[in-house]
């Protein structure tokens, strides 16, 4: 695992050269071919021009040189890690068929916690990327969540023989990830806030939200990706330019989709193109039609029965509140109690932290 880990870290280290020094390669590339160019052309340019030009080539070329050294010895330095990490593949298969392999994997279960206990499936589409109504249920149940993974998590370290330090980290990463979901949650509710209701309260809150977010996104130290970079520097200065991005939002479109949908079904007997389209052309102009709307309001006003109960309101309105209290909280939380010494440590370090402590332990003895 931890041959995979440094392996693993070396590719990465391969991609960053390539994002800091790629572009810089390429254009020193492409200004080599333009004074071959030159260089070819002859009695078109001065001799001062072309020993200038030359000398600019032999200069280019060094240090193109230069770089290609410098990413064959990364590239070299990844294959040998490679190879490390091919024999330690082959050595883990060699204990898995002597010991077994472990056959109920920690992803699978939770998944299963995800859709069983807060109903949050994987979609069919989108690549299975929790996406929609799941992704706004996963981020404002957040910490119940993590809270649940962190229960099965645990669980599963004591029987295969967890560490301390490992049980312990994995409790700091559920929390983290539970309060970076539910400042997301509250930045991206704020964001959707409709232009009539915009105050300068609102413009300062999502600020924090955003400021917090990002916070607990790099306590992660997961990459800040274009849309978390427009979270952080961009969205908040739209929000209050613009006045509101709701109505920037497209719903309408998943509406129109719906509707769309809808429309099929009742016309899904009928062969005639024409005839199905002047039925779409139909009920569109009836559903927003005013005296139709007064018509159906009156109908329904003049109902025996009546709807007394609030329980759909009352429930509503728990669920909101109950929203804003779990967003406050989160964004109260003091983040400095997961940095310095006490900042999350990934596997390897684990792994080598617990290697060290038990030689540490069997040299005393």
């Amino acid at each position: 695992m931890e041959t995979e880990h440094v392996h693993l870290e070396k590719k990465k280290e391969i991609t960053d050269w390539g994002f800091l020094n790629g572009g810089t390669l390429a254009n020193m590339l492409i200004a080599q071919g333009h004074l071959r160019e030159q260089l070819e052309v002859k009695g078109e340019i001065l001799v001062e021009d072309r020993t200038e030009a030359i000398a600019n080539e032999i200069s280019l070329k060094k240090e193109i040189m230069s770089f290609k050294k410098e990413l064959t010895v990364l590239k070299k330095a990844q294959e040998d890690l490679s190879a490390l990490n091919t024999v330690a593949k082959e050595e883990l298969k060699g204990l898995e068929k002597e010991l077994g392999k472990y056959s109920k994997p920690v992803w699978r279960e939770l998944e299963r916690i995800l859709e069983r206990e807060f109903d949050i499936k994987r979609p069919n589409y989108h690549g299975g990327d929790i996406c929609g109504n799941e992704a706004r249920r996963l981020m404002t149940t957040a910490m119940k969540v993590m809270l649940r993974f962190n229960q099965y998590l645990q669980v599963e370290l004591v029987e295969n023989g967890g560490t301390d330090r490992a049980r312990r980290e994995t409790k700091k990463q559920c929390e983290v990830v539970g309060n970076a979901l539910l400042n997301f949650d509250g930045f991206l509710s704020l964001l959707r806030t409709p232009h009539k209701d915009l105050t300068p309260a609102i413009f300062a809150q999502a600020r924090q939200y955003s400021k917090k977010a990002l916070e607990l996104w790099r306590i992660l130290e997961i990459k800040v990706t274009p849309k978390a970079h427009g979270v952080e520097d961009h969205a908040c200065d739209q929000l209050e330019f613009l006045m509101g991005l709701a109505d920037f939002c497209e719903d309408w479109v998943e509406r129109l989709h719906q509707l769309g949908l809808k429309n099929n079904r009742r016309t899904r007997t009928i062969s005639n193109k024409n005839r199905k389209y002047q039925l779409y052309t139909k009920w569109e102009q009836i559903s927003g039609n005013r005296q139709v709307q007064s018509i159906k309001r009156r109908i329904h006003s003049k109902r025996k029965r009546e709807l007394t109960t609030t329980r759909g309101s009352d429930t509503a309105y728990k669920i909101q509140s109950e929203k804003k209290y779990h967003r406050k909280e989160a964004l109260e939380v003091d983040t400095s109690q997961w940095m310095g010494e006490n900042a999350l440590l990934g596997p390897s370090i684990i792994l080598r932290q617990d290697a060290a402590e038990r030689s540490t332990l069997l040299a005393e003895q």
